[in-house]
């Protein structure tokens, strides 16, 4: 809860903003949600989804590629679809009013355009921490070995740029 911020992103009861219990969405506060990212700008981005900086965007792109039919991985590029009168492959809905930064302060029903700016690109889903001393090695892509390597990761907030680590409750995580 101090220097990793760990919980911000390892929330719950499964102990993942990710987790099955998220399904509904009056249940977890939106599939896809806007706040302050760490560079201060405002994006959307797949709740329990995010970019740490394990490795290069360019490289592995994450829930910002498509599957093999070129439908997005990505909530927040599916509803970007939507907002373009496409029909995106997932049905769920977006509760702007949800939003921890509305996209209009008098209204929280607006909607953003669909010019919004994603955070998806490099982004995983966050895993349960449930007996994570059984389940290495770690990260999306097994590049740690031991919880002291992750937790020294954590804690100089990554190892390549990372413009989307996600500010929460004026932390940066």
């Amino acid at each position: 809860m101090n220097t990793g911020k760990c919980i911000n992103c390892h929330g719950g009861p499964e102990f993942s903003n990710a987790a099955s219990h998220l399904q509904a969405e009056s249940q977890e506060n939106g599939l896809v949600e806007r706040m302050f990212m760490g560079d201060n700008g405002v994006a959307l981005y797949d709740n329990g989804f995010y970019n740490i900086g394990v490795t290069s965007t360019s490289f592995d792109p994450g829930v910002g590629n498509v599957d093999p039919f070129g439908h997005p991985l990505s909530f927040t590029e599916q509803f970007r679809q939507k907002l373009q009168g496409q029909n995106p492959p997932d049905p769920f809905e977006v509760d702007p009013c949800a939003f921890e930064i509305p996209v209009d302060a008098a209204n929280c029903a607006t909607k953003p355009d669909a010019g919004f700016r994603p955070a998806i690109r490099g982004a995983f889903k966050v895993p349960s921490l449930r007996n994570v001393e059984l389940t290495g090695p770690y990260m999306h892509n097994g590049s740690m070995a031991t919880l002291e390597q992750v937790v020294e990761f954590y804690n100089r907030r990554g190892t390549l740029e990372t413009p989307n680590w996600i500010q929460i409750s004026s932390r940066l995580v």
